[in-house]
């Protein structure tokens, strides 16, 4: 866990130091941009998800759903890993 722990620190670092100009300049906007999830991916570029009508793909609930979904398994793991 502390190597982990130490690598997780060394991304953290490396990406605080990079962002750190943007953040000091426009912190607002760089934080609205980081975690944009109000935006809507093309269809057109999508493999795994083509058996889906190009409405329920750039839907919002679509992208809400998948994220949750990807939260919860991601929870689930770290439960399993824990122990």
């Amino acid at each position: 866990i502390i190597e982990t722990i130490i690598c997780l620190s060394i991304c953290a670092s490396i990406q605080i130091v990079l962002g750190a100009p943007f953040l000091l300049t426009y912190p607002v906007s760089y934080i609205r941009k980081a975690f944009e999830f109000d935006r809507v991916f093309f269809f057109k570029w999508t493999v795994n998800w083509k058996f889906l009508p190009t409405e329920v793909f750039t839907s919002k609930l679509m992208s809400s759903s998948l994220l949750l979904l990807h939260i919860i398994v991601l929870c689930l793991f770290a439960v399993k890993w824990k122990r």
